[in-house]
């Protein structure tokens, strides 16, 4: 990342202004007086300042001040920086410089200081930052000060860092989610038949959210007088598609925590369908209702996604319709598709309606089928 270019801004310090007025006045008393050698000193002190004009423009001129760190952060993940500071001049050396770095979403400034760099060599410095903030920083302005020589002028030289860095939602993974894929809920496609796609019978457990209907066994739970569902041998499933929309029901509003903590669901989910090597189709409204295919080996199409969350915005779905239209297009992608949602499941799960397959339904609560819901509402 390197800096643009532009030229050194050099005033005189009030320092420098105190010198330069306290030497006019010694040159006009010592004349008056008759007092060459106060003249003298006068005329010293008045052009010090002066002559430091031109060496604190050289002291900051081709000088290119660099940040490097990672393009793509965690949000909260504490990253290393290195600042870099070249002196391009063949013969010069440069002294006291401050970097002030304005990273955004930084929570705070950075601040370097370069003691002195040799002609043709750079100066470095190491700190740990940690980005708060999720979002995309498309280049950062940074000044570099220095009060070179003696404090007598004060000058500064002002540039933006090129390249961007993005900063993605923290990766929540859902507890759900191993249970859903070993249990095969949202695996059934459009499988016409209850059994069809079911395994080996494995053993038996206690019913929880989310589970199919059709793995209940009443038999069992009525001698037990509780839901028993049988856990079955079912293949992971070969490809998830996640539709996330943020619905906003009439009157309402939604609230920008939950759709960062529904981003902070996608990334979770995300990451763990990678380390499954499960691929992923993804479409949301802050895509165009686009799909994004990423396969599990594919870290550029993996690191686009994570941009993508980075720079995503709440986007309200007035209506279910594109959302209906989207899980209809990833039931024919792939087997197992899930509804992700900012805005809580009672809202919008009744208003799905006539979907092929078996979809389930997600917020920041949990997850269940979609088709029963949508038989009992």
């Amino acid at each position: 990342m390197s800096a643009s270019s532009c030229r050194p801004l050099v005033r005189i310090s009030v320092i420098g202004r105190i010198l330069l007025v306290t030497g006019g006045a010694a040159v006009i008393v010592g004349g008056a007086m008759g007092m060459h050698g106060v003249i003298s000193l006068g005329a010293v002190l008045a052009v010090l300042p002066l002559v430091a004009l031109p060496y604190g423009f050289t002291n900051l001129q081709s000088l290119e001040y660099e940040r490097a760190m990672p393009d793509l952060v965690e949000q909260g993940e504490s990253v290393g920086t290195v600042c870099t500071l070249r002196n391009r001049k063949t013969l010069l050396s440069t002294f006291s410089v401050r970097a002030d770095d304005a990273l955004p979403r930084a929570g705070r400034k950075l601040q370097q200081h370069f003691a002195g760099v040799l002609p043709r060599n750079a100066g470095e410095a190491w700190e740990s930052i940690r980005m708060p903030r999720r979002g995309v920083v498309e280049g950062a302005p940074y000044t570099l000060h220095s009060r070179f020589p003696f404090g007598l002028v004060r000058s500064e030289y002002r540039g933006v860092t090129a390249g961007s860095i993005a900063v993605y939602p923290p990766p929540t993974e859902p507890d759900w989610m191993d249970r859903l894929l070993a249990s095969g809920a949202g695996h059934g496609g459009t499988s016409s038949s209850p059994s069809e796609g079911m395994g080996e019978f494995r053993a038996m457990r206690e019913y929880q959210p989310g589970d199919p209907t059709r793995l209940i066994s009443w038999p069992v739970s009525s001698r037990r007088r509780e839901l028993v569902v049988r856990e079955m041998e079912l293949p992971t499933p070969q490809h998830v598609a996640v539709v996330f929309h943020s619905y906003r029901p009439p009157g309402t509003v939604l609230s920008s925590q939950g759709f960062e903590d529904a981003l902070s669901l996608l990334s979770g989910i995300a990451h763990g369908l990678q380390a499954r090597h499960i691929p992923l189709t993804f479409t949301a409204a802050f895509t165009g209702w686009e799909e994004r295919v990423i396969q599990p080996d594919d870290r550029a199409a993996f690191s686009s996604f994570l941009c993508l969350l980075a720079s995503a915005r709440l986007t309200p779905t007035p209506g279910l319709e594109p959302v209906e239209e989207a899980i209809r297009s990833g039931c024919h992608t792939a087997r197992s598709v899930w509804v992700v949602s900012n805005t809580p499941r009672r809202f919008w799960i009744g208003g799905l309606s006539g979907l092929p397959g078996s979809v389930l339904a997600a917020d920041n609560a949990g997850v269940q089928p979609l088709e029963t819901s949508a038989r009992s509402s």
